[in-house]
């Protein structure tokens, strides 16, 4: 009997259990978490580097309030990608559709609903931010009904 089956995770094998993968995404999350404080603490002033890569635009309102939902979306996003890598390294394909319906629909709606000639920020990144945790939180909901 060979010992690496076709039908096992990449990641495991005889001595790769569950536990060490969760653990491989438990450190991924934490290094992505701890960069992205760094990154918070150096950098707290998102809307000033906005303004000078875009300017100001005909509204002079355009980013205003972006520091506020910045933070909380970027938080949202690496807890997308933790969620993510944790579903395919477990080959769960039908939670991975359940966990990007949330993030689709939001990037539709903001491609739809938004005036790209002066693009309000802090709203397009508030859909974002709310389609992310609807997308985590439907999956997970999923995963303990369907493990």
């Amino acid at each position: 009997m060979p010992e690496h089956s076709s039908h096992e995770p990449f990641l495991a094998g005889r001595s790769a259990g569950r536990w060490s993968k969760r653990f491989l995404v438990l450190g991924i999350w934490a290094s992505a978490l701890s960069l992205a404080i760094l990154w918070f603490r150096t950098s707290p002033d998102v809307e000033s580097g906005l303004i000078r890569v875009f300017g100001r635009g005909r509204h002079g309102d355009a980013f205003d309030s972006v520091n506020g939902i910045y933070h909380f979306f970027i938080m949202m996003v690496l807890s997308w990608v933790a969620l993510f890598v944790f579903l395919y390294i477990e080959r769960k394909r039908n939670a991975l559709i359940v966990l990007c319906i949330g993030p689709v629909l939001g990037l539709l709606l903001v491609a739809v609903m938004t005036d790209w000639t002066d693009p309000a920020w802090m709203t397009n990144l508030a859909v974002l931010t709310i389609s992310l945790m609807v997308g985590c939180g439907f999956t997970v909901m999923y995963a303990v009904v369907r493990p």
